[in-house]
């Protein structure tokens, strides 16, 4: 299946101090036309195959809340664009336009800021997940699957390649950062877990805080293009 190169697109506003985690659904309002224009669909929930809406190759723009993941087929395969916003407006341009199948969400349905980590099983975000909020020794179904991971919020958690908090570790922190008004909206985002310094498919475990020696930052971002509300960055590790 082909994999297209990953854009990270941030919709932002103004930063302020006393920012509080936005408690409210994530959503994404899906447009026929540039710049939210024309005809849309709002979607909340994951949509595995976009047929169903009759919205199939058919997305030009987004607004949105939270962080979304489109992509190019169907299932949840083939990444096309990560975008993360607070109400921001993104254009999908001519290399992502009219390509989006499938779609989801990464985090909380209900609170676009809380708490959690995501596994999925393919790399670049594709293919089944596994999330949590808190300390989780065994993994069930979903051990050794990781390839790749994403955080929402603020904190630190360190990932294991044994059960139970054992073997091999790797302690990763988010460091994207939005804010609008008195929202913020902060992720980490790890394409490759073999880039984390773990090997595929080998989480087993997950804690909460920091407890290895070993750290890693989100993937660092270059910016292609900003204006008022919008940053769009490349997955640099996907050039």
């Amino acid at each position: 299946m082909k994999i297209l190169p990953v854009m990270l697109l941030l919709a932002t506003g103004a930063s302020a101090s006393a920012i509080e985690p936005r408690g409210i659904p994530v959503y994404s309002k899906c447009y026929d036309s540039a710049n939210a224009h024309g005809s849309y669909n709002t979607f909340t929930t994951y949509v595995p195959d976009l047929r169903a809406f009759t919205y199939n190759n058919v997305i030009s723009s987004v607004v949105n809340d939270g962080v979304w993941i489109y992509y190019d087929d169907f299932n949840y395969e083939g990444t096309l664009l990560l975008v993360a916003g607070i109400d921001g407006t993104t254009n999908f341009g001519s290399i992502y336009g009219n390509k989006a199948s499938s779609l989801r969400f990464a985090g909380s349905q209900d609170c676009m800021n809380c708490e959690r980590w995501i596994l999925y099983e393919g790399t670049s975000y594709t293919g089944s997940e596994f999330y949590g909020t808190n300390d989780t020794p065994i993994l069930g179904s979903f051990s050794a699957r990781a390839n790749s991971i994403i955080t929402i919020g603020e904190s630190y958690w360190t990932f294991y390649d044994g059960d139970s908090y054992t073997g091999h570790s790797v302690c990763v922190r988010p460091n994207h950062f939005l804010y609008a008004g008195q929202v913020k909206l902060i992720f980490g985002i790890y394409p490759f877990v073999t880039n984390l310094g773990l090997a595929n498919n080998a989480i087993r475990s997950v804690k909460s805080g920091c407890h290895s020696k070993n750290m890693v930052a989100s993937v660092e971002l270059e910016v292609l293009e900003s204006t008022n509300n919008t940053r769009v960055l490349a997955l640099s590790s996907l050039n």
